[in-house]
């Protein structure tokens, strides 16, 4: 009997999963052909929306980034899905890139892209302890013709982002479109933590950085406009910010929608634990979320977007240490779905 292949399973568990809009089989010859060429090739889900250009998927396709699902997303831009749930928690997914997020965790893709409005990569990769980035300087100028307003009125311009379980292929698809040769030199500021969930990662990421430059943070995720207000008195120029984002939706949902109605689901949603994440993309600024050894409770390192500043963000996230719980690979690896 023929040896079924790793792309064959992770495409049999795709066919099957709540997560996936639409796979696309067909690729598995290619990606086995590449695998004997020596070639790079990832498994890559995208969002099941209309924003992606072409040509951008093409150059991915090219490069060894290869289209396997389309994945399902929140219901208008939501941040919860009501049709999917965490695979850690059983609770309510957190949107809007809610399947692309899932469909990584699962190793059914090796990559995943989304869209991000207001934190709808960031904060469903932090929710399963996925490294996510965003930048607006992918496909910038195609991403502006999908400007929105927020459910706070905020005008934004949404943001093409990543996420993957290991930070070195999220790293060299980044690259595939900025193409960057020095990081630039920047001092690194951290923010202190804002709840006792937070502090473990906060004491190990200032131990390893050797960082005695801390700054007190707001953290007001009662208000986006806070939110703002705190990053744009920072200075992005000759500094890169660290901040903690989570437990993300394990406590109680950070969801707008709920949390409209009154002072008592205001304050529910502001248990969801969502805070600088959710107005990276409105300032225009990139990011990387690293997951921690707790659940959805991440490190999140904020640039201004440049090329070499992102370069240097991302040096910077190799020296912060993260393993992946051997329990969590172990219940959720595609050999024993």
């Amino acid at each position: 009997m023929k040896k079924v292949s790793s792309f064959a399973k992770k495409t049999f568990r795709a066919l099957n999963c709540q997560s996936v809009y639409k796979v696309y089989p067909e690729i598995i010859e290619e990606c086995e052909n590449r695998i004997k060429n020596g070639e790079p090739v990832y498994y890559v889900g995208v969002k099941n929306t209309h924003v992606f250009p072409s040509e951008y998927l093409d150059t991915l396709q090219k490069e060894g980034y290869l289209i396997h699902t389309k994945d399902k997303m929140s219901h208008n831009g939501r941040a919860i899905d009501l049709s999917l749930h965490n695979p850690i928690t059983g609770r309510y997914m957190t949107g809007s890139s809610s399947g692309t997020a899932i469909n990584v965790f699962l190793g059914i893709n090796d990559l995943g892209i989304g869209t991000d409005g207001g934190g709808s990569v960031l904060a469903p990769a932090a929710a399963l302890n996925l490294f996510g980035f965003i930048s607006p300087l992918i496909c910038q100028k195609e991403m502006e013709r999908f400007q929105k307003k927020s459910t706070d009125s905020i005008i934004f311009t949404p943001s093409i982002g990543y996420m993957s379980k290991q930070l070195d292929p999220l790293r060299n698809l980044v690259n595939v479109h900025l193409h960057w040769k020095t990081a630039k030199k920047l001092n690194t500021v951290i923010a202190t933590p804002k709840n006792d969930q937070q502090i473990a990662q906060y004491n190990q990421v200032k131990k390893v950085l050797n960082c005695d430059t801390t700054l007190m943070m707001n953290y007001d995720s009662s208000s986006r406009h806070q939110l703002i207000k705190d990053l744009q008195q920072f200075d992005f120029n000759n500094q890169l910010l660290i901040t903690f984002e989570g437990p993300v939706d394990v406590l109680d949902y950070g969801d707008s929608v709920m949390g409209n109605y009154s002072n008592s689901t205001k304050q529910k949603q502001q248990n969801g634990h969502k805070y600088y994440l959710t107005v990276i993309n409105m300032l225009g600024l990139s990011a990387l979320t690293i997951p921690s050894n707790d659940l959805a409770v991440s490190t999140l390192i904020i640039c201004q977007s440049e090329p070499d500043a992102i370069l240097a963000m991302f040096n910077l996230a190799n020296k912060i240490p993260f393993v992946r719980s051997a329990l969590e690979e172990n219940y959720f690896s595609i050999e024993n779905m």
